[in-house]
């Protein structure tokens, strides 16, 4: 139904996913831009695939539940400025040149959430986390981006 009422090819229906559907406005979205400023191929499809894409998608959530496009998963990266080897070789006699940044080192963590939309709510600190540093970014950072789930 796909390719004959939308002309998608058939590596185009095998990664299609809902996200790339919207029955709303009437048309989905497929492929991968050949420029950096693209979105892809948009195409606008006839009431036949509408009614069958709105058929499926309610045989679809009533038995897997509804599509979760609202789940948002936290997650945390760290990173030392510590860019100087603490050990190193050079020729017999000689010193191993070496030069550390501003002679200092931080450890800087990133916060942030992960979704279908990508990554969101993210901060920056200047040491590890704990209990309080978690608490503020979810009630500075975090808890502003949330919203309402709506279908």
């Amino acid at each position: 139904m796909l390719a004959r009422n939308a002309g998608l090819r058939d590596a185009e229906i095998r990664a299609l996913t809902w996200g790339h559907v919207d029955l709303k406005a009437g048309f989905l979205r497929v492929g991968r831009a050949k420029t950096e400023a693209g979105e892809g191929r948009t195409i606008p499809f006839n009431t036949d695939l509408n009614e069958a894409l709105v058929q499926h998608r309610l045989r679809y959530e009533e038995k897997f539940g509804a599509i979760q496009r609202v789940l948002k998963f936290p997650d945390e990266s760290g990173v030392t400025t510590q860019m100087t080897r603490q050990w190193g070789r050079a020729p017999k006699g000689e010193r191993v040149a070496e030069a550390t940044p501003q002679c200092h080192w931080k450890v800087l963590t990133t916060p942030g959430t992960m979704s279908l939309r990508g990554i969101e709510a993210v901060m920056t600190v200047e040491s590890a986390i704990d209990g309080e540093v978690f608490e503020a970014y979810v009630e500075q950072v975090l808890c502003p981006k949330l919203q309402p789930a709506t279908r």
